[in-house]
């Protein structure tokens, strides 16, 4: 075997795994695996969903993780749900929050308006989404959420 063959096949070893170890390791850092563990999403979800969202997970002590646009959402009448892009999934469990354990606050990050997500199970972690986002979920909530706005926001 020549030396460029076997850097060819350490290649298409090693790049493959290093991207699983990084993906896995984004999962931890962020806290996704501690939400995901702490709210398993049912098989079995029905209810409105819309894909390339983006949220930032900010877990205990750690760096935040921008998921940008690699999220899919889903909301019904009892909670929301999380998942993430196949090639992003990785140690990245989908997690199905009910509405009664979820409080959210909105704020704005160089005037780029948001909603920080607090859930009950998992306060070391915190989910931040768009404004627009939150408004699709309470919109699909049926009425059994809401998020704490801004004085005067509309």
């Amino acid at each position: 075997m020549s030396s460029e063959s076997a850097y060819a096949l350490l290649a298409i070893v090693a790049v493959p795994l290093l991207w699983w170890m990084i993906v896995r390791l984004s999962a931890f850092i962020s806290g996704w695996r501690a939400v995901a563990e702490a709210y398993p999403a049912p098989e079995d979800f029905t209810g409105a969903s819309i894909s390339m969202q983006s949220a930032g997970f900010e877990g205990a002590g750690f760096f935040p993780a921008n998921y940008s646009g690699v999220l899919t959402v889903g909301a019904n009448e009892r909670g929301v749900r999380f998942s993430i892009f196949i090639l992003f999934r990785a140690g990245h469990a989908p997690i199905f929050a009910p509405y009664e354990d979820i409080r959210g606050e909105e704020g704005s990050l160089f005037f780029i308006p948001y909603v920080r997500l607090h859930l009950a199970r998992t306060p070391e972690t915190t989910i931040r989404i768009r404004r627009r986002l939150a408004r699709w979920i309470e919109d699909r909530s049926g009425g059994a959420w809401s998020y704490e706005r801004f004085p005067g926001a509309s």
